[in-house]
């Protein structure tokens, strides 16, 4: 006789069935794993690109899994160098989402602000100046 097979969940013993001369027996198949959640980050903005001391001004930034599982991905916000804040995604495989932080400085001049490696500038006036038109579209360095 053919062995038996136990299920512990169900303590049911089943046997397996034979097969049918002159048919093939089946084959059981099963899927590749999912590929491990890949995060990226792109569409770094930064609006308006050009304020007074204390105003305030909107990053944007595109997260995105390329990977197959979900999994978790903390995007950090420096300014100058300095981390400054955190924002933790959750996304499927396949999935995206907008991130945005408010940004002001307190320091006149030309800061640079990063995410993941994609920068931009933010220009801080003693008062504002903004240049209508004038996007704070950025680019990966």
């Amino acid at each position: 006789p053919p062995p038996s097979i136990t299920s512990e969940t169900n303590n049911m013993t089943t046997m397996p069935t034979p097969a049918t001369p002159g048919q093939a027996t089946p084959v059981v198949s099963t899927a590749p794993p999912l590929a491990p959640a890949e995060f990226k980050t792109s569409g770094l903005t930064v609006a308006p690109a050009m304020v007074g001391l204390g105003e305030v001004s909107t990053l944007n930034v595109v997260v995105t899994n390329s990977g197959g599982q979900s999994g978790n991905f903390t995007v950090v916000l420096k300014i100058d160098g300095a981390s400054i804040k955190t924002q933790n995604v959750t996304l499927a495989g396949g999935g995206s989402q907008n991130v945005t932080f408010p940004i002001s400085s307190s320091l006149a001049g030309t800061h640079v602000v990063t995410v993941d490696g994609n920068s931009c500038n933010l220009m801080v006036h003693a008062a504002a100046t903004e240049i209508p038109g004038k996007g704070g579209d950025c680019d990966a360095m």
